[in-house]
């Protein structure tokens, strides 16, 4: 049967669309009879459900409100927005793959549509692609901070058959005589679906205006090969004598934070949170923190707010403000807790954890406590970990109830007690949130881990993965390794500086036995990451080498990289390709960055226009990691890349005039470690200005053409291209008490180039 097309856009088409109402536990059906701009207006008993429909840039928005206009209470559940079984974003031989966004910090995945892992269902949105017609439909809500969105959808053999997007009330009371707005619907269509990702992030933070961190906290956490809880080292010793190296060797690199993760609680027990743990730091918290401070860091700590273990002082102390699963019983969030001296427990004396109520009094009160108390310690960093535990529906804890009916179950009421950590912490506190989740986090938390643990180390607990190790080496596909970090970043590219810091990168782990090929991943991974760092090696006895990479990715920048093959790669490969474009005042440049994460080496032919660079124009290619200069490019970068390893190119316009192509201080190769390089055609000089801490040295390299000489050439590595007879020069900088080196290039013109000996 033929069916009337209520909406036919840019790879979308919809022939028939109905929302529906979960009212007193019964459902209730409507039918859009045409999808245009304006208002349609439903009934059901004395409800009446207000739909806005708008239209702009490529993109519908459903905004709708419920209105009681009777004398009793309503008791709400799903308010689906768009219901529809006839839905085609392409034809049958077509190539679609979907990205559904999953809460927490699992792995992100692209499937192909039918790909049995596919779970069918996207925590806030899904974003669709044609491969075959390039065309991108993203659908999903703009909305999703008061009630659990999800976005469900069937494929079979490829095509899409149904989908269902709907917000979730959970049972919350419309009151008589009052309205509340539902989640706002959004779908968008077009040929981009990295722009449509980042057009709803956009839009989405012009409703949320979250205030956004500037400066990416660097700081120290140790454990990758450390372990103070079991070794004969105390957790103050370590620590105090790994900052004084910070100061010694990473001086001027802007390392100020200190990440102390569990060891500051009695027992590392949840709960525990204002009892000191006098056993791995005996100098006592006044004075440990004293000596931080007076090392010039900025003290934080790791804490699981909603947790409380299964002790009874504790389960005493709290009751009815812990939640209950839908039987009734305490809602059991962690089966065995083997952190913390529960690790050196048989495995059946291990507590279990619960979960703080979000909304009751007590829990509030609680929580303010511990971060006000926090606060007048010092302390301005915290990892706020483990949020899956009271966000209900919004993760995968789902509870019977909570306290403060007025609130939605799910994000709103999560979000009263993240925003009571927000106001206790204080504004110039950094907030980081983890393991629960993400998106719904904007505006209240400063950035969210948006993977899982990448680089992080672990103490030497019996029955854990790591054991008898404090490091998992030789695995990118671990939960610890680039895979996870690499595809999370690529994810959740767009919600970057706009919602908060995507943490991706998390901890920076480099020493040996760690191979170089994966030490230069994890340094580029962090690098190109725009987030925080947390350094997880000794930095007492690391070799002056491996030392290297971690100042190669300081200071940091403030954007990330973005994913260009994300689409291009389902599951079960993943995204390699990222790229930058930098701007400076000087000079605009492009960065190319290719993973290799097999286990065979791979050969990749990229087309430049993916990074928006005109084939008409000549681009220098300089490789990072390599130290080399490939030459130069028009229209294809045709590259080898080892197993396991990563390459980073910097592509520059060439003027046919002396040009800065790279250096070998920072990964960015100019954006943080230089301040000026620009070539004076009046006075045929190169001026070359640089920034780096006291004591460092460095390179710059320029490239001249062929009809030039370099006049003033001593002390500067002149070296002449065999393949196009063009100069290759490497320019030395010292780096002194004013933190700066510069440096002048005179050239001549060679009048007569046939003169010139060629090789």
């Amino acid at each position: 049967m033929h069916h009337k097309k209520l909406l036919s856009v840019s790879g979308l088409d919809i022939t028939e669309w109905t929302l529906a109402l979960e009212l007193d536990g019964a459902s209730v059906f409507f039918r859009i009879p045409e999808v245009v701009s304006g208002v349609h207006e439903f009934s059901a008993g004395s409800l009446r459900w207000q739909v806005h429909v708008s239209f702009g840039d490529n993109a519908l928005h459903l905004q709708t409100t419920l209105v009681n206009s009777g004398i009793k209470a309503i008791r709400l559940g799903r308010a689906t927005l768009l219901q529809c079984d006839t839905l085609s974003i392409g034809d049958a031989e077509d190539s679609i793959v979907v990205l559904p966004w999953q809460t927490g910090q699992f792995q992100q995945r692209v499937y192909r549509l039918g790909d049995a892992e596919d779970p069918g269902m996207a925590k806030i949105k899904a974003q669709f692609y044609n491969q075959t017609k390039h065309k991108a439909v993203q659908i999903g809500f703009l909305t999703f901070q008061r009630a659990n969105t999800e976005v469900h959808y069937h494929s079979e053999r490829g095509r899409l058959q149904s989908l269902y997007a709907w917000c979730d009330f959970a049972g919350w009371q419309l009151q008589p005589g009052t309205s509340t707005d539902t989640e706002t619907l959004r779908l968008a269509w077009g040929d981009d679906p990295y722009q449509q990702m980042e057009d709803w992030a956009e839009q989405a933070a012009d409703i949320i205006k979250p205030n956004i961190w500037q400066e990416p906290p660097i700081g120290y956490l140790g454990w990758a090969w450390t372990d103070p809880i079991n070794g004969s080292e105390r957790y103050d010793e370590v620590t105090l004598a790994n900052l004084d190296a910070i100061n010694q060797r990473l001086g001027g690199f802007g390392v100020r934070y200190l990440w102390t993760s569990m060891t500051n609680i009695k027992g590392g027990l949840p709960g525990n949170w204002l009892q000191w743990n006098q056993r791995h730091i005996p100098m006592g918290r006044e004075l440990f923190i004293t000596e931080v401070e007076k090392r010039g860091f900025i003290p934080g700590l790791w804490i699981g707010p909603f947790y409380i273990a299964n002790r009874p002082e504790l389960v005493e102390a709290f009751g009815d403000a812990l939640l209950c699963d839908k039987d009734g019983a305490y809602l059991v969030v962690v089966p065995t807790w083997s952190h913390g001296d529960a690790g050196c427990l048989p495995k059946e004396q291990r507590p279990c954890l619960y979960a703080l109520d979000p909304t009751h009094p007590k829990s509030l009160a609680f929580i303010r406590q511990v971060f006000q108390t926090y606060r007048n310690w010092g302390v301005r960093y915290y990892m706020v970990d483990f949020l899956e535990a009271g966000a209900g529906t919004a993760s995968r804890f789902p509870y019977k109830s909570h306290y403060d009916e007025r609130q939605v179950a799910g994000p709103e009421a999560y979000l009263v007690f993240v925003r009571a950590i927000r106001e206790a912490a204080g504004d110039d506190t950094y907030l980081l949130g983890s393991s629960g989740p993400t998106m719904i986090n904007a505006g209240v938390l400063d950035a969210v881990r948006t993977g899982s643990d990448f680089g992080e180390g672990r103490p030497l607990s019996p029955g854990t993965f790591f054991y008898p190790g404090t490091y998992v080496i030789n695995k990118q596909t671990f939960w610890t390794g680039a895979r996870y970090a690499l595809m999370n970043h690529a994810a959740n590219f767009h919600t970057h500086r706009r919602f908060y810091l995507n943490d991706s990168g998390n901890v920076l782990t480099v020493d040996k036995p760690l191979s170089l090929a994966h030490a230069r991943l994890h340094a580029t991974i962090h690098a190109f990451s725009g987030c925080a760092s947390m350094l997880g090696d000794d930095l007492r006895h690391i070799a002056d080498d491996r030392l290297s990479l971690i100042k190669k990715t300081l200071p940091r920048s403030v954007e990330l990289a973005r994913p260009i093959d994300l689409f291009d790669a389902p599951h079960p490969q993943s995204a390699s390709i990222f790229w930058r474009r930098i701007n400076t005042a000087w000079q605009t440049y492009d960065l190319v960055i290719v993973y290799n994460l097999t286990t065979e080496p791979r050969y990749y032919d990229l087309d430049l226009t993916r990074f928006g660079l005109s084939s008409e124009h000549a681009w220098l290619v300089w490789a990072f990691w390599d130290e080399s200069f490939i030459g130069s490019i028009t229209d294809r970068l045709r590259i080898w890349v080892g197993a396991e390893t990563v390459r980073v190119f910097r592509l520059t316009q060439d003027f046919s005039k002396p040009t800065l192509i790279g250096t070998d201080m920072h990964l960015t190769m100019g954006e943080m470690d230089l301040l000026r390089a620009h070539f004076d055609e009046a006075t045929m000089t190169f001026h070359l200005e640089a920034r780096r801490p006291a004591g460092e040295t460095g390179m710059a390299f320029v490239r001249a053409p062929d009809n030039l000489y370099v006049i003033n050439f001593d002390g500067l590595h002149v070296a002449k291209d065999g393949r196009d007879q063009s100069l290759l020069i490497g320019v030395p900088l010292t780096f002194g008490e004013t933190c700066e080196a510069q440096c002048e290039i005179r050239f001549g013109l060679l009048e007569d180039k046939r003169t010139v000996n060629t090789i």
